[in-house]
């Protein structure tokens, strides 16, 4: 953000995020305003157009949502205006009947105890909840842009007004991990997760796909969401070329995703029946796989001599077949015999049905169905994934701006 206000010549305005619970209470006025200089995130920012996104549901009709993605426009301040006084020396009040001074680059620190009222955000909208806004709000013929007054959040208490420690000074006073802090319903969205993006269809999109030491780790699901947020091939970047690829071609899928696949019967209905089928496979094929590793022998679980039940009498000799130690095949052929017994039959196509393994109904809807084609596409393509991610430019190898 401070490089934003450097190029683009405006001022970069901060303010002291009130903080709730025993910190607050426990630290002394030295100690708080020690606190505050060691911890960056425990302090608001604003800096005209810089990118930002709501944390809370505002009005989810008129498109002002969490998660919905905006600008930084202007500040609201109460009548009388707040203190401050910047890096270049010069001090006094902005905002209500002080008005707003023209300053160039420069950090604008606001006073202990004075933040503005609302940070006022200009949201992305389409047509349709554009004229829904318009409408709710009496504006008329309303042709400029739309800008949202955006409060404080008064429920610390959740997730999203929890600031993360991580000064040596908070480890010092013994301090958690996270306070609660009070913050406007909006934050700086300069780069976003891929949980962020989820639903959200964009045009460019600059990707950072390296190692991470961090959560949250590289999981095949994150990636998908990543790379399938543009419309267009085109419209990818990589943030910076990545040396080696293994952490991302080392990812799996879950078994699960079989399993749920499995479950649908050549007409595209859930079945409940194939799904227990297909984890009684699924179980089989691990306890194969775990015997194979060591070695031909099974692993016996342990039981606690106290809890040791007395052997079963042995089957007569002529009723069943001796297997070597460590052969899981009969036991796989008695399982699959088990599951024909209790399973039906999978349905046979009607005459002239056309069947698609994109027309899944049961657990997931129609509009789903195109989410888990290409899905699947991803999992079960992995050695192509590596030459996608290398015919991917990087910002520094490209003279094509987002």
């Amino acid at each position: 953000m401070l490089q934003w206000a450097q190029f683009h010549d405006v001022p970069l305005y901060k303010w002291r995020l009130p903080v709730q619970g025993s910190v607050a209470q426990n630290l002394t006025d030295e100690e708080m305003e020690r606190l505050y200089q060691s911890e960056p995130g425990l302090w608001g920012y604003f800096c005209v157009g810089c990118p930002c996104m709501l944390t809370r549901n505002i009005h989810p009709l008129l498109g002002l949502a969490n998660g919905t993605s905006g600008t930084y426009h202007s500040l609201t301040f109460g009548d009388n205006g707040v203190r401050y006084s910047t890096s270049s020396g010069q001090s006094g009040r902005l905002g209500g009947r002080h008005g707003m001074p023209v300053l160039g680059f420069c950090e604008v620190v606001f006073q202990e105890g004075d933040r503005p009222e609302s940070v006022n955000v200009i949201p992305e909208l389409d047509d349709e909840q554009r004229a829904r806004y318009v409408a709710a709000q009496s504006l008329g013929a309303h042709d400029g842009p739309i800008v949202v007054p955006v409060l404080f959040d008064h429920k610390a208490g959740r997730e999203v007004n929890k600031v993360d420690l991580v000064s040596l000074y908070a480890a010092m006073l013994g301090l958690e991990v996270c306070v609660k802090a009070i913050m406007h319903m909006v934050e700086l969205a300069f780069a976003v997760t891929d949980y962020k993006l989820q639903g959200k269809t964009l045009d460019k999109l600059v990707l950072s796909l390296g190692p991470r030491s961090f959560k949250p780790h590289w999981k095949l699901s994150a990636l998908y969401v990543l790379l399938s947020r543009v419309r267009k091939l085109a419209g990818l970047r990589l943030a910076a070329q990545v040396p080696d690829w293994s952490h991302l071609l080392q990812l799996k899928h879950k078994s699960s995703m079989k399993l749920w696949m499995k479950a649908y019967d050549e007409d595209g209905w859930f079945q409940p029946e194939l799904a227990a089928r297909e984890q009684i496979a699924i179980n089989a094929r691990v306890a194969t796989a775990q015997a194979s590793k060591k070695g031909g022998k099974q692993a016996k679980p342990r039981v606690p001599p106290a809890k040791q039940q007395a052997p079963k009498p042995q089957a007569p000799a002529a009723a069943s077949k001796r297997k070597a130690p460590g052969d899981t095949r009969g036991k796989a052929r008695e399982t699959d015999e088990m599951v024909q017994k209790k399973a039906p039959p999978a349905k046979k196509p009607k005459p002239g049905a056309t069947t698609s393994t994109c027309t899944l109904h049961g657990l997931v809807n129609e509009g789903n169905s195109c989410y888990a084609s290409a899905m699947l596409q991803l999992l079960y393509a992995i050695p192509s994934l590596r030459a996608g991610l290398l015919s991917l430019p990087t910002m520094s190898t490209t003279s094509a701006r987002l």
